[in-house]
């Protein structure tokens, strides 16, 4: 279990740490710094820290109960089928959307609503092209 714990951390860390935390950070407008220290930002903190949880908790459950890290490399060994995987299919992803579009907000940034929605279908257009890769290599 602890190295399970110990390699989705590093999975964490290099992944959606950097789509959710570097990207955004790099994006952002160093000018706005000024504008985001009001009483508004604390919506925009509460849905980060919404966002943080909810894939924190789904990294938790891939280790504890699938038996495996998010990581392609290692994936779950078990179908995790419980937590906030009983409601949607894919709520790392919904987690990891949410902190860009937190960000997005908190900073006045004038893409909160598109930039998720476009790493979102970028990642599903990926994982579908791997997937269509893997299905015909096993057909031939």
């Amino acid at each position: 279990m602890f190295w399970r714990l110990v390699k989705t951390a590093l999975f964490t860390i290099v992944a959606p740490g950097t789509v959710a935390l570097y990207l955004p950070q790099m994006l952002r407008d160093r000018s706005a710094d000024h504008r985001a220290r009001s009483v508004y930002a604390y919506p925009w903190a509460a849905l980060f820290l919404c966002g943080a949880a909810i894939y924190l908790r789904c990294a938790w459950d891939f280790a504890a109960k699938g038996l495996g890290t998010p990581a392609p490399i290692d994936a779950p060994r078990v179908l995790v089928v419980k937590g906030l995987y009983r409601f949607t299919r894919n709520p790392m992803y919904v987690g990891v959307a949410a902190m860009i579009a937190a960000q997005a907000g908190y900073y006045s940034l004038g893409f909160p609503c598109h930039l998720p929605a476009r790493c979102l279908a970028g990642v599903s257009h990926l994982r579908e092209a791997l997937r269509r890769a893997d299905a015909s290599s096993l057909v031939r």
